[in-house]
């Protein structure tokens, strides 16, 4: 969507980007408000909530479900700029709340190897910055239509509810047995609690700073 949303707006929406440039900002606008606002909304609800902390991720990852609603909604509003844009937003405000519920999990997963883990993530996840492009002009090359586009939002749509489906699936907090100190339990009780404080806190910067650099992104 980030990618290829200007070409939609121009071919389908006759949107002048150049002077309507507010209005075509709002979806990533309202994507980074989401980003934080939920990000910060999130933790207190973990702390004071008597809910275990895997299901308030993986109830974060099923706004992803919405995501791929209001895709497949854009597509049928057809011409309608006004409603297009509103799911467009719509969408990008659920893509944050997802933020919280999949981020943190390389902290907690991995630990000391969250750098690494988040790298090779994000450089996997990064090759659809030029695998969409490829396949929206395969779909739409010289037939910018409805029609058209409204395949690419599909495969959109479907990708999110996977997304979801493999987060309810496979999302775990606990950290892998290969992220593990094998020292750790040779500790005393009061060590362990330290060190245990002391992760929690690098978790937290850790977590902030891979919003804040998805964020700049």
């Amino acid at each position: 969507m980030l990618t290829c949303l200007p070409l939609y707006m121009d071919t389908i929406l006759n949107f002048n980007i150049d002077t309507n440039g507010a209005l075509s900002t709002m979806p990533y606008l309202t994507l980074l408000a989401s980003r934080i606002l939920s990000s910060l909304i999130i933790d207190p609800v973990i702390k004071r909530s008597g809910f275990k902390k895997v299901n308030i991720r993986k109830t974060c990852t099923l706004a992803l479900v919405g995501v791929a609603a209001c895709f497949v909604a854009v597509g049928h509003v057809r011409c309608d700029s006004t409603a297009a844009i509103t799911m467009l937003c719509l969408s990008t405000i659920m893509q944050g709340v997802m933020i919280p519920g999949f981020f943190p999990s390389f902290t907690e997963l991995t630990l000391d190897f969250s750098g690494v883990a988040f790298g090779i993530s994000n450089t996997v996840a990064n090759c659809a910055g030029f695998i969409v492009p490829l396949m929206v002009g395969i779909l739409t090359d010289e037939n910018q239509t409805v029609e058209a586009w409204q395949k690419v939002f599909y495969i959109s749509a479907a990708i999110s509810v996977s997304g979801s489906v493999m987060a309810l699936a496979f999302l775990r907090t606990d950290p892998v047995s290969w992220a593990q100190d094998p020292d750790e339990g040779k500790l005393s009780q009061t060590a362990r609690d330290k060190l245990l404080i002391d992760k929690n806190d690098d978790e937290k910067e850790g977590a902030w700073a891979l919003l804040v650099f998805e964020t700049t992104v």
